[in-house]
Formats: C-alpha cells, sequence, structure tokens
C-alpha cells in the first residue's frame, strides 16, 4: 500500500512539472496582453530636458576644416570690400556752423540778453485776415518777402470745402520784417480785398518796449535784388557816411542771400537822411524798404559763410505760382508785389548788375533834398524863436483835387511809423489844381523830428 502511494505521489509531481513546463511554453509561443492602464494611479513623468547644440559631442569639423572655414570667411568679406568701394559715392559738402538752424534771428550770432526764443517769435509773427480765397501761400510769399524773409506762412484750409479760411500767420526771420509788413500791408488791396494785418493774439506791445535798444547807427534794408551783393549794397550807402558793416543773411539753401540785411554807419548822425533817401529808392528793378534796426545784438558774418562751398545744382525748370486771372488787374496798393522785369533789365537774371553812376547821382540829389529841407526846418526853427514844435507841414504831396478822407488816413498811416499822430489838418487852394497843405501833430516832438 505505502509503495503504492508513493509510486502516486511521484507520478503527481511528474505530471505537475510537465504542466509546468508547457506553461512556461505556452505564454513565450503567445503575445502578452497588454498592460492595465496605471496611470492615474502612477507618478507624472518629467518633461524631457532639451539638450543644447554646445552638449552636441563635436563631430562636424574637426582642426583642419575649422582652418579653411575661416579662409572662406576672409575671402568673402575681401569680395564684399572690393565691391562696396567700387560703388560710386556721393559726396555731401560740410556746412560750415550756422546759427539761423538753432537762433531765432538768423541775422544775430545770439540773441540779446533777456530775450529769448518765444519773444522773438512773437515778435515777428503778424496776423493777415481778408485774404481773397484764390490767393495762395506762393501768392502771398511773393507779396510779403519784399519786407524780410518769411520762414512760415501758415494758411489754414477748409476741410470741407477744401479751400483756405481767408487768413493766415506770417512769421518773418526779424522782427523788423514784420512791423513793416504791417504798417504797409494793413489795408492794401490784394485781389480786390482790403487785407487785415495785425498781430496775434499772444502778442504784447511790451515785449517790443522792453526789447535791448538796437544801435542808433545800424539800418535795415529789405527787397534787396538777389544779383545785388554786399558790396555793391555798401558802395550806394557810402554815400551818406562811413559805414563799419554791411551784411546780407544768406540762404544757406539757395547760397544767395535773403533779400535783407544790417549795415552799421561809423556815426548815427547820417542815419535819418539814409533812411529819408533810400526807403523808396529803386535798385535793381526792386524798391528798397529801410528803417531802423529794432533789436539789439552783434551781426554775423554774412555771406562770407558760403565761401568754399560747393555749387548747387541746377535744379530743372518748373512752373512758379501766376496771379490768376480774375484778380490780375488788383492793385497791391502802398506795398507791390516784386515787379517782373522788362527785356531791357532781364540780363540781371544773366550776370552781375553794377552799380551805375546815375543811380549814385540819384542818391546824392536825395541827400541833398534832405540837406535842404534840413536847412528849411532849421531856418524855421530860428523864425519861430528857436523852439522845435510838434507840427509837421508837408507841401506838393497832392494837389488840392486829391485831398480827401482817405489821403488823411494814408497819411496818418505813414506818418504812425515816427510817433504818435494826435491830429491831421489838410488846407486846400480854391483851384483843383493848387496846392494843398497837410499839417500833422505829434504828441511829442521826436515823433515829428524824425517826420
Amino acid at each position: 500500500m505505502s509503495d503504492t502511494i508513493e509510486h502516486a505521489s511521484e507520478t503527481a509531481s511528474s505530471l505537475a512539472s510537465l504542466q509546468a513546463s508547457g506553461t512556461e511554453a505556452t505564454a513565450a509561443a503567445t503575445p502578452a496582453e497588454p498592460a492595465a492602464d496605471t496611470t492615474s494611479e502612477a507618478e507624472p513623468v518629467a518633461p524631457a530636458t532639451p539638450v543644447h547644440l554646445e552638449q552636441l559631442p563635436s563631430l562636424t569639423l574637426d582642426e583642419d576644416q575649422r582652418q579653411r572655414l575661416e579662409k572662406a570667411k576672409e575671402y568673402i568679406r575681401a569680395v564684399q570690400k572690393t565691391l562696396v568701394d567700387k560703388l560710386p559715392r556721393k559726396v555731401v559738402p560740410i556746412i560750415p556752423a550756422f546759427n539761423g538752424a538753432l537762433n531765432p534771428n538768423p541775422a544775430l550770432t545770439a540773441l540779446p540778453p533777456g530775450v529769448d526764443a518765444r519773444t522773438m517769435s512773437i515778435i515777428s509773427r503778424i496776423y493777415v485776415g481778408s485774404i481773397h480765397f484764390e490767393l495762395t501761400e506762393e501768392h502771398l510769399r511773393a507779396v510779403f518777402s519784399q519786407f524780410g524773409y518769411p520762414r512760415d506762412i501758415s494758411l489754414q484750409l477748409d476741410p470741407v470745402t477744401g479751400r483756405h479760411k481767408g487768413f493766415c500767420f506770417i512769421e518773418f526771420d526779424v522782427p523788423e520784417a514784420a512791423q513793416m509788413a504791417q504798417a504797409s500791408m494793413n489795408g492794401a488791396e490784394l485781389g480786390g480785398r482790403a487785407l487785415r494785418c495785425g498781430r496775434p493774439n499772444n502778442f504784447d506791445q511790451a515785449l517790443i518796449d522792453n526789447l535791448p535798444p538796437a544801435p542808433k547807427n545800424r539800418v535795415y534794408v529789405s527787397n534787396v535784388n538777389t544779383h545785388v551783393d554786399e558790396d555793391m549794397l555798401q558802395t550806394i550807402f557810402e554815400a551818406f557816411g562811413k559805414i563799419q558793416r554791411c551784411i546780407l543773411v544768406p540762404n544757406m539753401t539757395t547760397r544767395q542771400h535773403k533779400t535783407y540785411g544790417f549795415i552799421d554807419f561809423e556815426s548815427e548822425d547820417v542815419v535819418p537822411a539814409a533812411i529819408s533817401a533810400m526807403n523808396g529808392f529803386e535798385l535793381g528793378g526792386n524798391t528798397l524798404h529801410v528803417v531802423r534796426a529794432m533789436v539789439a545784438g552783434t551781426l554775423i558774418e554774412g555771406m562770407s559763410v558760403l565761401k568754399g562751398l560747393a555749387p548747387l545744382p541746377v535744379p530743372p525748370p518748373s512752373a512758379t505760382a501766376t496771379m490768376p486771372a480774375s484778380i490780375a488787374h488788383a492793385a497791391l496798393g502802398q506795398a507791390m508785389a516784386a515787379p517782373s522785369m522788362d527785356p531791357l533789365n532781364s540780363v540781371l537774371g544773366e550776370e552781375n548788375i553794377s552799380i551805375k553812376g546815375s543811380q549814385r547821382y540819384v542818391i546824392m540829389q536825395k541827400l541833398a533834398q534832405s540837406e535842404e529841407a534840413a536847412r528849411a526846418a532849421q531856418d524855421r526853427a530860428q523864425h519861430s524863436g528857436g523852439k522845435a514844435t510838434t507840427v509837421v507841414r508837408i507841401v506838393n504831396a497832392v494837389s488840392a483835387g486829391e485831398a480827401d478822407d482817405a489821403l488823411r488816413e494814408e497819411f496818418e498811416e505813414e506818418c504812425r511809423r515816427f510817433g504818435t499822430v494826435k491830429r491831421i489838418h489838410i488846407e486846400t487852394d480854391e483851384d483843383p489844381a493848387g496846392a494843398a497843405y497837410i499839417f500833422v501833430q505829434f504828441d511829442a516832438i521826436s515823433g515829428a523830428q524824425q517826420a
């Protein structure tokens, strides 16, 4: 019995061994079942760390290859430099430092003490109203440039109609130009309309009254022909006395002067005679405007700053602004735009003009007349007991038939340049062709003497 049990036990063990061997073989032959998803239970996997190029093994270039690469780079640089050197280069002239871009008054090396840029800008601006709608900025520049250089003309347009609003603001280089333009163009007809010229709202007369006094021997000259240089202008004004300085303000864009300048005489005594004789004198087809200077300061070097600069290329001819036909017949009143030159004077555009002897003769005649008038005034003062008076009598200005209220207003406006006018009285002969006597009373003797 025991033998049988042992034999059965051995048989069972053998069968178990064979079954285990078969299970392993089946597991090896059959694909394994996919593992259960344990992601939710497992911890999150950290992202892979990026590998930088510096960490990669240097397997691309050896020492010989790196040397060849450097030689190739040097060759490319040499080729690029050769190509750049062969390109045409634009020569830009070196312009010397000029105060016109920074200094609000281009005629002075620096503003006088106590005067800032804002003050200079305000006293150099004027308001112009009642402008004809067919006039453009070019027309206004042509008319007002006779008093000085208009650096800015603000002619605002109406966005609805596309036309300007009938007024503008003009800023000149210097306050002398603004002062003359306001006095001369206020009431002048342009395009059939009487212009209204005044000062902007931010203007205060105290700004001018508080300016440092200008040298009494200095005069301002405007509307100078561009073909008249400083030497020619000095030759003309030397008829009244010796001159210390005579400068014309240069235009760095056109390499010409801006048609205005300043003259310093050695003696202030000759200034009244120079202004009286040369204000309104025609030189080179342009009518000069001469007044006393308003601002103190050291004058610039003038046109000499342009020496050494290459001449500008001649631009192609372009159409210039012309006055509309509908208003071409309108008069400009007392102030006239730059006149067109006739064939005789057209040579001014081809060669430099020179000061003729006849012009010097006319100047000397005017000077002689001024001296004669001064002697007559002195004689009148002696007959009146040697006392100066505030009344000025003007004769031979108009005939008796031309005396009217408009003439009274014109003389009042003209005499305001010399002082405050209290009264104007006009006496005429009964004959319309007879003489008219105009009496102007100033509030001060100095105004009468200047007039």
